[in-house]
């Protein structure tokens, strides 16, 4: 099993942003950071 120190992973993440290119290691992880890091950028780039 992959460990995450930092932002540096010992196995290829599966999961990256395609707004600020984080990754996570499973779709929860990057979901609750969309929801929480992007959801006010989604709703002013829509206006």
């Amino acid at each position: 099993m992959g460990r995450v120190i930092g932002l540096v992973f010992d196995e290829e993440p599966k999961y990256v942003c395609p707004i600020c290119g984080k990754a996570y290691k499973t779709a929860e992880g990057l979901e609750k950071h969309t929801a929480k890091e992007h959801s006010e950028e989604n709703r002013n780039a829509e206006e």
